[in-house]
């Protein structure tokens, strides 16, 4: 089980690459070989480095969060990475296309009805 001071980190450090704030950290191309280990690891080493930060600590010290052992939590890269996949992939759909589908029906419902005007 993860500390509670330090899985406190790790979310504080998660919010903040939501926020776009480390976009710069990440020097790693999209097109990669494999389970996307390479792109996993520079998540964790990033929100590490973040969350030690957080907790006094300097960046590349992993001391008292480590990436692998308290963000990874030892996962393999062939879970993480497809199951990050799957959950981007719906938000998408939910917050992407779904509503512009909604959109599109609405028009063409509009467009129905102008017809069945003439």
């Amino acid at each position: 089980m993860l500390d509670r001071v330090l899985g406190e980190a790790i979310i504080r450090a998660c919010i903040e690459v939501l926020e776009g704030r480390f976009d710069s950290e990440y020097g790693l191309v999209i097109f990669q070989t494999g389970s996307g280990t390479s792109t996993n690891m520079n998540m964790n080493e990033v929100l590490a480095n973040r969350a030690n930060e957080w907790l006094g600590g300097k960046k590349g010290v992993y001391e008292p969060i480590h990436p692998n052992d308290h963000v990874n939590m030892c996962q393999s890269s062939n879970d993480v990475f497809p199951t990050a996949i799957n959950i981007a992939a719906l938000e998408s759909l939910n917050q992407d296309l779904l509503p512009s589908m909604g959109q599109l029906e609405k028009s063409f419902r509009k467009k129905r009805k102008n017809l069945e005007m003439l």
